[in-house]
């Protein structure tokens, strides 16, 4: 209706309960800042040959590609390259996982969870796609399992949707590291001169 007002769902002073499912994820994230140490890389990337290839693999039919997906393939093959990468401290050593599994940022009503596109080292990207898109229709309609949530040695967030350029996610315990993706926009950049 024109002219209408929505009113805020909340006011300032009010005390919020949070559900079972809020308070575990705030939990969490206190641990997260509490007990893993960070340090924070920030990368600017040209992903125009990426944006060309996701084009021709969906004009090709069959599974459709997102770039999460891509970016999940891509971090697998890095930590194929460098495991070092994927391990996590224990004790007096370092345990390196035994396949890789990575979590996916979803944002669901009442939080944020990161279920786990498990095996992605044994998966070919058009797998990926078709596992990641079911976990995440699973995950929107409440229906993600405890053990979607176990196995990932590190995890996505992407806000780049949200017209964000960068930010800096917080490590989900229990895995190494987190990939901050934001969006992917225009540039003019120095090329061999110009």
């Amino acid at each position: 209706m024109a002219g209408e007002v929505n009113t805020p769902a909340h006011k300032p002073g009010q005390k919020i309960p949070l559900n079972k499912f809020g308070k575990i994820i705030a939990e969490k994230m206190l641990q997260s800042k509490r007990e893993i140490p960070c340090f924070y890389l920030n990368v600017v990337v040209d992903v125009t040959d990426l944006v060309a290839l996701r084009e021709q693999l969906n004009k090709s039919g069959g599974v459709k590609i997102s770039f999460n997906d891509m970016i999940i393939k891509a971090l697998a093959m890095g930590i194929a390259k460098w495991p070092i990468m994927s391990g996590k401290f224990e004790g007096d050593s370092i345990q390196l996982p035994e396949s890789v599994g990575v979590g996916l940022a979803i944002s669901v009503k009442g939080g944020l969870v990161a279920p786990i596109v498990k095996g992605v080292d044994k998966k070919t990207l058009a797998e990926v796609a078709q596992y990641s898109t079911a976990l995440i229709e699973r995950t929107k309609a409440g229906k993600f399992l405890p053990t979607d949530l176990e196995g990932g040695c590190m995890t996505i967030s992407n806000l780049g949707a949200y017209g964000i350029d960068s930010f800096i996610p917080i490590v989900v315990p229990g895995q190494c590291s987190i990939l901050g993706v934001g969006r992917i926009a225009d540039s003019c950049v120095a090329h061999d001169g110009n």
